[in-house]
């Protein structure tokens, strides 16, 4: 069971790493603490919606996992 759960924090931590690096990059900017001025921002919340459906995903699958285990 630990192990199942690091393998789903480190999958988690891909998409990540990469929508840091686009903050990081100045690929999306926030100008004035916005984000709807940000020079792509259809691309920056299509990056954060789908990491955030993948973690809903990962999320039912542990879920799915610990209560399927005879106790």
């Amino acid at each position: 069971m630990p192990f199942l759960l690091l393998g789903l924090a480190i999958i988690a931590l891909i998409p990540a790493v990469f929508i840091v690096d686009g903050l990081i990059e100045g690929e999306v900017q926030a100008k004035g603490g916005s984000y709807r001025r940000a020079e792509d921002p259809g691309r920056f919340w299509a990056m954060i919606g789908m990491y955030a459906a993948m973690i809903a995903g990962l999320a039912y699958m542990a879920v799915d996992v610990v209560l399927s285990e005879p106790i």
